[in-house]
């Protein structure tokens, strides 16, 4: 992990007036409130970052179908990083690129998410141009897990059921994905790590209590590389991104972005990767974030929540 970057005499990372010319942002818990919406507030601040010349990128872990509704929401145009940057569309939602996992690495990775004793479920879905939808490929026995059906209430999905999962590995998977206690987590975890190299995994706790998310994408995968991407093509640098995230598949894209802000409702080591913490997704922490490096206005206190 990349250490704090410099911060100015008041304990502020010197950023101050450094505006983005890239402004990658996550969604849940982070742009979107409890009420899964985005605050009047946030709407101001993207549109000000927006008039200021900073292009927007959606980051997040969800797929083209769960994430349209708050697209088509959004007060400016913006690429969006679906699947944890599996899937990248630009502004007009043509499809960019698309990252997803080999077959064999899919069957390797398997056996190892069910050692834990989760169920897997893989995101699949062939490239065909601009707005080509996913669907989610599960087996009876996850559909039936009260793990699963809390987040099918949470998340707007296409699903697909079959008796083996591993039929789907050749479908072009963007990515597995599991949910369960954290015992069972943690176990998968462990054993896909050794693995690293072949696929990319973490896990991090759910919007649900008491129910933790394990995700497996390709080695190229993540939000991190999907940012240094879109940062790449469009000729900018590091120091000219802004990112701003809640979780842990968020870290890639904070270590990389020359400006990384956690928001007060982050894990510890979410804060622990960001040059400083915002307010919380409940307080509009994504206005208020943009607000200290000068774009709109404050009311709040900078949070004393600050990385030493």
């Amino acid at each position: 992990m990349e250490p704090p970057k410099n911060r100015d005499s008041t304990g502020m990372p010197g950023v101050r007036n450094r505006l983005p010319r890239l402004l990658a942002v996550d969604l849940d818990g982070t742009l979107l409130g409890p009420d899964k919406r985005i605050s009047p507030g946030d709407g101001d601040a993207l549109r000000c970052a927006a008039a200021a010349g900073a292009v927007l990128l959606v980051a997040t872990g969800r797929g083209l179908h769960s994430a349209r509704p708050v697209l088509e929401t959004l007060p400016v145009p913006a690429y969006a990083a679906l699947h944890n940057g599996a899937l990248m569309l630009d502004p007009a939602g043509a499809e960019l690129w698309r990252v997803p996992l080999q077959p064999h690495a899919v069957e390797a990775a398997l056996p190892l998410v069910r050692s834990g004793g989760l169920h897997p479920m893989l995101y699949t879905g062939a490239a065909g141009g601009a707005g080509a939808e996913v669907t989610l490929v599960l087996e009876p026995a996850a559909h039936r897990s009260p793990y699963t059906q809390d987040y099918l209430r949470s998340k707007s999905v296409l699903l697909e059921l079959v008796d083996d999962v591993a039929v789907a590995c050749r479908r072009g998977v963007l990515g597995i994905v599991s949910f369960g206690p954290r015992s069972a987590v943690l176990a998968a975890a462990a054993a896909v790590a050794p693995r690293h190299g072949l696929v990319r995994s973490w896990w991090c706790p759910s919007p649900t209590p008491a129910v933790d998310l394990f995700e497996v994408v390709a080695p190229s995968g993540g939000k991190g590389r999907a940012l240094q991407r879109l940062t790449e093509r469009l000729g900018l640098t590091p120091q000219e991104v802004m990112a701003i995230g809640d979780n842990s598949n968020d870290l890639d894209m904070l270590r990389y972005a020359g400006t990384a802000v956690a928001m007060a409702n982050a894990s510890a080591e979410v804060r622990a990767a960001a040059h400083f913490v915002t307010t919380g997704n409940a307080a509009g922490g994504v206005a208020h974030a943009l607000a200290q490096i000068g774009l709109g206005r404050s009311e709040l206190p900078f949070p004393t929540s600050q990385v030493p």
